[in-house]
């Protein structure tokens, strides 16, 4: 049977469908958003991307106030950067206006915005829904459609989770060398650096580069790898890091070292003492999480409070800390039904490890506790109070229980 696919190479046996479905998505997803600027040009808006199209749609989606957490989360979109780079844009243009919420920005549609989404729906109405009869079977296979592909972006999402977490098999290459993700992204390995000298790694590299002629690069501590952007040539990058390679060498020995101690911090790492408190309002997952792990609420806050915790990375959203350090006593999954409303200041814990939620946003991890300490100030430098490397420690407050 003839596959139409564009990679054979990726073809699997298990399920060679997938890749046709794969490609089925590469071409429609092309003509979609070419579809996407056309109709916006014919409405009179020629340098709107597929990007800004989808977050301008959605902010004057009923007309309401929408915040960026929000936006990313009904979008699929990762990187917050992203619809904050459209925000700008559509309000440079004239279609979206915003106003302070205290710490939080909120986005609403303008009238000349909301005008040309009218005009987009008229090109649309005019060019695109003729070709579709609009009978009960058409319209039938395009909900099951839909379902279809709101099934595989749960599953592509499930397996870029673990991608980002899932070392890769090891290879007869050198591991330790920049991986290149596109033209200007790299991966490179972190090999045995602590989480705080990953850190200084990373500025260090910006710095270097910066030096040398890319002021747009950017490095972020993963929990494995530095992921870094700006940089296309892959001869300067190679450079900058020969050029700061002695402080990696110089972590890697110190990890090595046979009298190195693992669980202590690096000297230069930070520690933080948060409050929590703990009532029936701020960890409303608190009995369940006792239940479920055969425990008494008050030996898993004790445990939890007794943890020293190791910040592995910062993601997710802005300020948002992943934090290493939980003990077996308390692993549980995740919760089976996502909240759509996490609170900000909540602190939770699923699998293996506990986070802070910085903002309000959905979020499927346990809720136990919450912490008054704002965690991303986009006013500091740096904004993001906690860092890689960072240990944290937990302080009931005396209203808690």
């Amino acid at each position: 049977m003839m596959r139409i696919v564009s990679s054979e190479h990726l073809l699997s046996p298990k399920t060679p469908e997938l890749s046709e479905c794969e490609y089925g998505l590469i071409v429609a997803w092309h003509a979609f958003a070419r579809w996407m600027t056309r109709c916006a040009a014919a409405a009179g808006a020629p340098d709107l991307t597929p990007v800004d199209i989808l977050v301008l749609h959605h902010v004057a989606h009923r007309r309401s106030d929408k915040r960026v957490p929000d936006i990313c989360f009904v979008l699929d979109i990762e990187d917050t950067h992203v619809v904050t780079y459209s925000l700008r844009k559509l309000t440079r243009a004239g279609f979206v206006t915003s106003r302070r919420h205290g710490k939080e920005a909120l986005y609403r549609i303008t009238d000349a915005g909301w005008s040309w989404c009218q005009k987009y729906r008229q090109v649309r109405d005019a060019c695109l829904i003729p070709i579709f009869s609009g009978n009960a079977t058409e319209n039938a296979e395009l909900a099951r459609t839909a379902e279809m592909l709101r099934t595989l972006s749960g599953r592509y999402d499930q397996a870029a989770r673990a991608a980002t977490t899932t070392p890769l098999p090891p290879t007869n290459s050198d591991d330790s060398n920049p991986q290149r993700l596109s033209e200007t992204q790299w991966r490179i390995p972190l090999d045995q650096i602590d989480r705080h000298s990953a850190a200084q790694l990373a500025d260090a590299l910006v710095t270097e580069l910066t030096a040398r002629g890319y002021p747009a690069a950017e490095a972020v501590v993963g929990f494995d790898a530095i992921a870094l952007w700006g940089c296309p040539d892959e001869a300067v990058l190679s450079a900058a890091l020969a050029a700061v390679g002695a402080k990696a060498r110089s972590a890697r020995l110190a990890a090595a070292a046979p009298d190195s101690d693992p669980s202590m911090p690096s000297p230069h790492s930070r520690t933080h003492e948060l409050p929590l408190i703990v009532t029936p309002e701020t960890a409303p997952d608190l009995a369940t999480v006792a239940e479920a792990l055969g425990r008494t609420p008050e030996s898993v806050l004790d445990t939890f409070l007794a943890c020293t915790f190791t910040v592995a990375a910062v993601g997710f959203l802005p300020g948002f800390p992943f934090l290493e350090g939980l003990p077996e006593t308390l692993v549980l999954p995740r919760r089976a039904n996502p909240r759509l409303k996490v609170p900000a200041g909540s602190v939770a814990i699923a699998q293996r490890m506990a986070c802070i939620y910085p903002w309000e946003s959905p979020g499927g991890w346990h809720l136990i506790g919450r912490t008054p300490v704002t965690l991303f100030d986009p006013t500091a430098m740096p904004p993001a109070r906690l860092r890689p490397g960072d240990r944290v420690r937990f302080v009931l407050r005396e209203e808690s229980r």
